[in-house]
């Protein structure tokens, strides 16, 4: 088993292997007549390492760089779940700040300002009132700590509750679930601080039950 690039902390179970470009995969993985790649970040997926293997007949697991653009375009996303019914949080999209600070100022709740594009997991700022939601809109609009990504942002009714992430199998056509995860973003206890790329996560998830599950397949999965 090798993993691209890898960390010193998977370094004692697998081989790890300098391959930055999906360019550098794809050329290791030629040379050592892999028989599988699975795709597990969601930068190589957007830049459309699938497409890339595919087409020099290298089987590997993950979407194409087509369907990546639900995880690659937050608002692209909200988008195409708008127009399929499957129910989101009241959003707009904005590619001005000044129209984005007012909305913020007009909707009178709490908001998440997230960042168009990738932002490793940091791109969505979650805020508890106006003067947080209009500091948001500046860091990823004006000041642009995530760079392009924040040319655009989707700016969404900040829900509450408890979080699940559901993972499915898909071939394009018929969908199997696997197993849901809950995951902690938020970088201190309580919820609290920003949020990160994960810092830390268990399976199965306690409170799924199997009737939730089938509702998830049927009202977001399946349209």
């Amino acid at each position: 088993i090798y993993v691209a690039h890898g960390n010193a902390g998977i370094s004692q179970m697998v081989e790890c292997v300098n391959a930055r470009s999906i360019e550098d995969m794809l050329a290791f993985a030629a040379k050592e007549s892999i028989d599988l790649t699975f795709v597990g970040p969601e930068s190589p997926l957007s830049a459309g390492i699938v497409d890339l293997f595919e087409k020099e007949g290298l089987d590997i697991v993950g979407p194409s760089q087509a369907a990546s653009r639900l995880e690659s375009s937050k608002c692209y996303a909200k988008e195409i779940m708008r127009d399929l019914g499957i129910p989101v949080a009241d959003f707009e999209i904005f590619d001005d700040p000044d129209s984005a600070r007012d909305y913020v100022r007009s909707v009178g709740y709490p908001v998440v300002v997230k960042a168009d594009g990738l932002a490793a997991g940091k791109g969505s700022l979650v805020c508890d009132d106006v003067a947080q939601a209009e500091d948001a809109v500046h860091l990823l609009m004006e000041k642009r700590i995530f760079g392009d990504s924040g040319n655009k942002v989707e700016i969404e009714r900040r829900l509450y509750g408890r979080e699940l992430s559901f993972f499915c199998f898909t071939d394009g056509n018929s969908v199997m679930p696997m197993v849901a995860a809950q995951d902690y973003k938020r970088a201190r206890d309580e919820d609290e601080g920003k949020n990160t790329g994960g810092m830390g996560a268990y399976s199965p998830h306690p409170w799924l039950t199997e009737e939730m599950s089938q509702t998830i397949m049927n009202s977001v999965v399946q349209p």
